[in-house]
C-alpha cells in the first residue's frame, strides 16, 4: 500500500482492511477497477485512486478532465446481489454519498443533478459514473466511479467546458485534503450502499429529492430521442425522474435533462 492509500486507510472509520490501489497516473479508474474485478477475487469495498487519468470517463461516452493532483479520481468496486444489481440505482445512491461526503469535509453540500451530477452555484464540480460487469447469466461486479474537481481555477479548464464546471476550492474557497475527501467518501458510500441493500431505495430516494437541485422547475429530458418537458415533480423509487407534463406524467429512465426556465 502506498503512501497516500495508507493515509487514506487511516482516515476511514471503517472497512480499513479494505485493499486501496493507488496510482499515479492511469487511463481510468473505472477500467482498472473493472480489470480488477475480472482477474481477482477481489473483497467488496475495494478501491481505486489516481492521481491523473489520461482517459478519465464521463456519462455517454465524454471524457473526464483529469489533470494530476486537482481533483479526486476513485473507483469502488461493488458485489450486489442478483436481485440489488441496478446499475441506475447505484449511481443515484453514490451521489447522495458523495455529497454527504463534501459536506462534512468543507460545510457545504453539493446539489444533486439527476441522474449523476454533482453541483455548486449549477455548475458541475462532479460526477458518478457506474458501470457493470457481467457473464451471460447475471452482472457480477459493479464499479462505482467517483470524479471531483478539487482546486482548479476556472481557467485551469479547457475553454469547452469552462462556463459550465467549477471546483470545490473555487466554489467554497476551502481547499480540501484529498485523503481525508477519499476518506470520507469510502465511508458514506459504504454507508449508503449498505442502507439500500438491507432498506431498499426509499430512504437514498429521501435523501436525493432533499438535495436535488431541478425538483420543483421546468425541464427538458431527452430519452431515446424523444423529448419531454415539463414539471420535474420526484424521484420515483425505481430511480426514474417524475415529469408533469401537460399530457400526463413521464417517467424518465435514462438521458439529458436541462432547466428550461
Amino acid at each position: 500500500m502506498t503512501e497516500f492509500a495508507e493515509e487514506v486507510r487511516l482516515h476511514r472509520t471503517t472497512g480499513r482492511e479494505i485493499p486501496i490501489y493507488e496510482y499515479a497516473s492511469i487511463d481510468s479508474t473505472n477500467d482498472e477497477a473493472l480489470r480488477l474485478a475480472d482477474r481477482e477475487r477481489l473483497p467488496e469495498g475495494t478501491a481505486v485512486i489516481a492521481e491523473a487519468q489520461t482517459k478519465g470517463k464521463g456519462r455517454s461516452g465524454r471524457s473526464w478532465h483529469s489533470p494530476p493532483g486537482a481533483g479526486l479520481y476513485l473507483s469502488v468496486l461493488l458485489r450486489p446481489p442478483e436481485e440489488a444489481s441496478s446499475v441506475p440505482l447505484l449511481t443515484l445512491v453514490a451521489g447522495v454519498a458523495v455529497s454527504t461526503a463534501l459536506e462534512r469535509q468543507v460545510g457545504r453540500a453539493p446539489k444533486l443533478k439527476w441522474p449523476n451530477d454533482l453541483e455548486y452555484d449549477n455548475l458541475k464540480v462532479g460526477g458518478i459514473l457506474t458501470e457493470a460487469l457481467a457473464n451471460p447469466e447475471r452482472i457480477t461486479s459493479v464499479v462505482v466511479g467517483i470524479g471531483i474537481n478539487l482546486l482548479q481555477r476556472p481557467e485551469d479548464f479547457p475553454p469547452e467546458i469552462r462556463q459550465t464546471v467549477t471546483s470545490v476550492a473555487a466554489a467554497t474557497g476551502q481547499t480540501p485534503n484529498r485523503a481525508e475527501l477519499a476518506a470520507k467518501v469510502l465511508d458514506e458510500l459504504d454507508a449508503e450502499y449498505r442502507r439500500w441493500l438491507q432498506d431498499g431505495f426509499g430512504p437514498a430516494a429521501e435523501a436525493w429529492q432533499r438535495k436535488e437541485s431541478t425538483l420543483g422547475k421546468r425541464v427538458r429530458a431527452v430519452q431515446d430521442r424523444l423529448a419531454v418537458e415539463g414539471l420535474a415533480k420526484a424521484i420515483a423509487v425505481d430511480g426514474s425522474l417524475v415529469i408533469e407534463t401537460p399530457s400526463g406524467i413521464a417517467r424518465i429512465h435514462s438521458g439529458e435533462v436541462t432547466e428550461i426556465g
